[in-house]
């Protein structure tokens, strides 16, 4: 059950829905390779915890309360090193990361019923991880 605020984002989210049109259930997902040199971002589950929170924020998704999600889990042919998974539920769908530091690679995945600007979403995983590749692929789904 949502708390009271999930719930007011929840039917602002499906007034605005409503109003651009859509009579059936449509949205996007955006989908990124990011390769960088940080490797220590991609190890940091707090640093992916506040990326993950501003990620969803930034594009103007509404998360539900309590729903963030992360852990880390060991790397077997790199000693010293850890993964990262997050997980965040939204009023919109859902948002997601996972990182290998051993490969300068984190994927990161974001789902919404309501629109998301492609350059918002680029622009915020640039600040956070400093790329020096990034591929952002967008996806109309029905």
């Amino acid at each position: 059950m949502l708390d009271k605020s999930s719930r007011r984002a929840y039917l602002v989210a499906t007034t605005k829905y409503k109003e651009v049109g859509h009579g059936e259930l449509r949205g996007w997902l955006l989908v990124a390779n990011c390769y960088t040199k940080e490797t220590q971002l991609l190890q940091d589950s707090n640093y992916i915890k506040h990326f993950m929170r501003n990620l969803v924020l930034g594009v103007g998704l509404t998360p539900v309360k309590d729903t963030l999600v992360v852990a880390t889990f060991p790397i077997p042919e790199a000693k010293n090193q850890v993964g990262v998974s997050a997980t965040i539920i939204l009023v919109e769908s859902h948002a997601g990361i996972h990182t290998w530091p051993e490969l300068e690679y984190a994927r990161i995945e974001l789902s919404s019923c309501a629109h998301v600007k492609k350059e918002d979403f680029e622009s915020i995983i640039k600040a956070f991880f400093v790329p020096y590749k990034l591929e952002v692929e967008a996806f109309e789904w029905d």
